[in-house]
């Protein structure tokens, strides 16, 4: 019997019965290596907490066979099947370390960070796979991306963006250390000593690459936080900036940053020193527009807002190019401070007109456009600097951005600007999807229609996502000319495309239901109960299923589906109130 079934478990290795049955026939003078073996093949099929637990007692049996690789094995199989297992997490770290593969220790620890669900917690997982990689495998390569991901996981943590930083920095890599303190700085929130201290680290960075304005922003920004103690530091970057502006003939970089020092000075009561600074910058520079300028200065460290907007708005009427745009940011600085942003459009407008390609000017802009909501005027702003756009890859993003803004707004427009960018690039899918909602929102389903069956053709019948995503499209149209024939016919082509689609899936479920297409609705609800990512839990489809029991009068299988839905969610008050309904609870 015994070579029966080794027969038998030859043809079907991972037949269960065969597999118990021949377990059962091994004696204990049997190869003990060969009994487990066969539990190693039924750990490999078990799922859940049952798979954990036989997982570690065949590993217990190939330790008890002196065979630690094995076991390491059985481990490792089970934790691919069962990545939430804490109790094999725990126990592959342990015996990593005790055999010190540090490699392995690492990646399993980066596993273990990228399904750790609290971020602080993942993001010292982290840390400690740079550490090793660092000073165990001596990649500093993969423990700056270590500890890059560790900051990602965790942007409030000052210590790992230092850390990130330094390690970058200590690698010579001083550019990209001040990309990681930027990237945090401008993208996550924190709070103001946070930010303080990221400021001056840059700063720091930056003075070493010679860097001496990147510097002196960094530490205007430290100083707008912390005030007075930051003037010592500032005043200093400004001396430096000024000495190095002077150094390479850079007359209008001095400038500014003795008017910056002039500016230092009011506001920190150096007065008179400010004076005689401005006094000296002015007899270096005699063409300088001194009166207004010196006026424009005052007001602003006296903080007379009124007066410092009346001064912008005169410049940027005398003024042209750099001096238009800077009169214009202080303008936007000026009506900030009065509380009244959106005063500054008027000014912003006359000196976009005369600097359209001016990245500054124009972002201003765009942020009092989107404050107010305009953003038929954001769009307006791109289309026509995509006119100027050379790069046709810009120029396309561009307008698929414009159509994108002005889809809410002006659906017509918003076809036009997605037409352009089609001629850039016809086969984009995206921008065809965009323009089929603008001419649906337009009420051009005929239009809609057209450059669908167009797609759809284009793809030769070959099913992939993207024909599915057409042909779901397609369903819509119908759905908006009330023919429900048509729409089930195209949702079904769509499920058939792509059965990964949830959205798909359960709008054909709920239509064919809604149509009394009772088994096309439980052969979608069971493909549904299989997905990964479903868009409805297993026991809703189990449950669903049900129904279409009882409306059939099938109790037993309406029965059947109420219990299994019960079972997969001992919580779902549905599957319990549909239970009780038929009088099974």
């Amino acid at each position: 019997a015994i070579a029966t079934y080794r027969q038998a478990l030859a043809a079907a290795p991972d037949n269960r019965q065969i597999i118990e049955a021949l377990l059962a026939l091994l004696g204990d003078d049997h190869d003990p290596r060969e009994k487990v073996e066969l539990k190693e093949r039924l750990a490999a099929r078990e799922t859940g907490d049952e798979a954990v637990e036989l997982a570690f007692e065949v590993a217990e049996l190939w330790e008890g066979l002196g065979d630690s690789a094995a076991a390491l094995r059985v481990l490792q199989r089970a934790y691919k099947g069962e990545f939430g297992s804490d109790k094999l997490r725990a126990e592959l770290e342990r015996r990593y370390r005790e055999l010190g593969d540090w490699e392995a220790l690492a990646q399993h620890l980066a596993d273990a960070a990228e399904r750790e669900p609290e971020p602080e917690r993942a993001a010292e997982i982290l840390r400690e796979v740079a550490e090793i990689r660092n000073d165990l495998l001596g990649d500093s390569n993969a423990a700056i991306e270590a500890i890059r991901e560790a900051s990602g996981r965790n942007p409030e943590s000052l210590e790992l963006i230092r850390s990130l930083a330094t390690m970058l920095a200590d690698a010579g890599e001083h550019q990209a250390a001040i990309r990681e303190l930027s990237h945090a700085i401008d993208w996550t929130p924190m709070s103001d000593e946070t930010m303080l201290e990221l400021l001056k680290a840059r700063a720091e960075h930056r003075t070493i690459i010679k860097d001496e304005l990147g510097a002196v922003q960094d530490l205007e920004r430290a100083y707008e936080i912390a005030g007075a103690p930051m003037v010592g530091e500032l005043m200093a970057a400004l001396e430096s900036l000024r000495a190095s502006a002077s150094r390479s003939g850079d007359l209008e970089a001095e400038r500014r940053a003795t008017l910056r020092l002039v500016d230092i000075l009011s506001a920190e009561g150096g007065g008179d020193q400010a004076r005689q600074t401005l006094a000296q910058w002015v007899e270096r520079s005699p063409r300088d527009v001194e009166a207004l300028r010196r006026l424009l200065e005052i007001d602003t460290a006296a903080e007379r807002w009124e007066a410092v907007i009346e001064s912008c708005t005169r410049l940027i009427g005398a003024e042209s190019g750099e001096a238009q745009v800077l009169a214009a940011v202080t303008l936007v600085e000026a009506c900030e401070k009065a509380e009244r942003p959106g005063d500054a459009r008027e000014g912003l407008e006359k000196v976009y007109a005369d600097n359209p390609d001016n990245e500054e000017i124009r972002a201003h802009l765009k942020k009092i456009y989107e404050e107010a909501e305009d953003y038929t005027k954001i769009a307006q702003i791109l289309i026509s600097e995509a006119q100027a756009v050379e790069d046709e890859e810009q120029r396309f993003l561009m307008l698929r951005q414009a159509g994108e803004l002005l889809l809410d707004e002006d659906s017509e427009a918003a076809a036009v600007a997605l037409k352009q960018a089609l001629e850039l690039r016809p086969t984009d899918q995206a921008v065809n999807l965009l323009l089929v909602e603008a001419y649906l929102e337009a009420g051009n389903n005929e239009a809609a229609d057209g450059i669908l069956d167009a797609a759809i053709e284009a793809t030769r019948g070959r099913r992939s996502p993207e024909l599915c995503v057409l042909q779901y499209n397609k369903a819509k149209i119908a759905r908006f000319r009330g023919d429900r024939e048509d729409e089930l016919q195209l949702l079904k082509e769509a499920y058939h495309s792509d059965r990964n689609n949830g959205d798909v899936a359960i709008e054909l479920a709920d239509l064919a239901e809604e149509m009394e297409d009772y088994d096309l609705a439980i052969r979608v609800l069971r493909s549904i109960a299989l997905m990964e990512a479903a868009p409805i839990t297993r026991a809703v489809a189990y449950l669903r299923q049900g129904y279409i029991a009882d409306k059939r009068g099938d109790r037993q299988k309406a029965v059947l589906w109420g219990r299994k839905a019960l079972m997969e969610d001992p919580n779902c008050a549905e599957a319990t109130e549909f239970l009780q309904r038929i009088g099974e609870l």
